[in-house]
């Protein structure tokens, strides 16, 4: 079977998602895998994508000013031609948009005439968007709202990585929606890990977010929950990582690191750590567990739906939004054992290897794919 795999955003948490994709399914028996991949500047899939599957992938890099990016979100004629051109070219009749893509919801009513269409749905219920200035909310409560739901119903089959997604699809699609596992965020660069990240080197022990910071992933909440505990601040630094604004008064024991990190400097950041945080308010899907359960970190998390569906029995976690709660989670995972401790570490290890393996990943989505042919 042939699949083209379409990724036309190219925003931080899309990157490793459909590369990784990508060159997971590339490695299936029986799948024959080209990919079309848009990018921008450091938001770039080329250096995700391994080397020798680059021959079935066609990179187009967005040198657009603001007006035709701005057209382009409305009606991408020019990448919906490079689609068509690639599948008739090498006779592909399945197509699997998996960035979101929601620029192609009108066009996708051309599309699915001649193609069969697959489409993963990442953000079913929307995040919050009162926090945001009026034109962002215009973009992302409209426009990428109806784009997304447009390719929901447009699609033939859709995928999500989220039960209680999936039983929110069955309710928007007339046809059956399946669940797929995310793909491991987890890269070679990262496995090898050979840089030291600088800013930690001498700071002694420290709590870890990792991420860029917005509003939905409640960074400010972890930094009161942290900056009111004397307990905390006396034995921790809280290291925030990711660009973004952190609207807090600078504090002495708050490292920002607001770099890019380079993937190989991970392996040093998470293995020093002697807890990683995801304070997040809202998610429908998300990879940032699997880089944290790989390095074994022990992991504070909060109790949203789709963190509670994939938390290891050594997760830590507390009430969304509840300060009170996540120091109290913070307590009683920085407060265990060194021998309880390392047995976090060896759970959350093999529960990586139980639900981000390769041989998962390919299963399920070849499974995906098979739907096709009993139409």
């Amino acid at each position: 079977m042939k699949i083209l795999i379409v990724a036309s955003e190219y925003a931080i948490g899309m990157l490793p998602f459909a590369s990784n994709l990508y060159n997971i399914l590339s490695r299936v028996d029986g799948l024959e895998v080209y990919g079309i991949f848009y990018s921008k500047g450091n938001c770039n899939y080329r250096r995700l994508i391994d080397t020798d599957l680059h021959n079935r992938a066609i990179f187009i890099e967005n040198t657009s000013g603001r007006i035709k990016n701005l057209c382009n979100k409305f009606l991408p004629i020019t990448l919906y031609q490079t689609i068509c051109d690639t599948a008739d070219k090498h006779g592909i009749k399945n197509i699997h948009f998996v960035s979101g893509d929601f620029t192609f919801g009108f066009l996708s009513l051309f599309l699915r005439r001649k193609y069969t269409l697959f489409y993963t749905a990442h953000d079913v219920t929307p995040h919050p968007l009162n926090h945001l200035p009026l034109h962002k909310r215009f973009l992302n409560g409209v426009i990428v709202r109806i784009g997304t739901l447009q390719m929901i119903h447009r699609a033939h089959y859709v995928t999500t990585c989220s039960p209680k997604q999936v039983q929110q699809l069955k309710q928007l699609h007339s046809r059956a929606a399946s669940f797929t596992p995310f793909p491991t965020l987890v890269s070679q660069e990262m496995k090898e890990g050979n840089l030291p990240c600088k800013e930690i080197q001498d700071i002694g022990p420290y709590i870890l977010f990792f991420g860029g910071i917005k509003h939905y992933k409640g960074v400010e909440l972890l930094h009161d929950a942290y900056v009111n505990s004397p307990e905390l601040c006396e034995k921790y630094k809280l290291v925030i990582t990711g660009q973004g604004t952190l609207n807090r008064t600078p504090h002495h024991n708050v490292v920002r690191i607001s770099r890019f990190i380079d993937d190989r400097e991970l392996k040093d950041l998470f293995t020093r750590a002697s807890c990683i945080v995801y304070p997040y308010l809202s998610a429908t899907m998300s990879g940032v567990l699997s880089v944290a359960y790989y390095y074994g970190t022990p992991l504070v998390m909060s109790d949203i739906d789709f963190f509670k569906e994939n938390a290891s029995q050594a997760s830590h976690l507390f009430a969304t939004g509840d300060a009170t709660s996540l120091q109290h989670a913070l307590e009683v995972c920085l407060g265990t054992s060194p021998n309880k401790t390392e047995e976090e570490k060896t759970t959350n290890k093999a529960f990586y290897n139980q639900i981000y393996a390769d041989e998962v990943v390919q299963k399920s989505y070849t499974e995906f794919y098979q739907q096709s042919e009993k139409r």
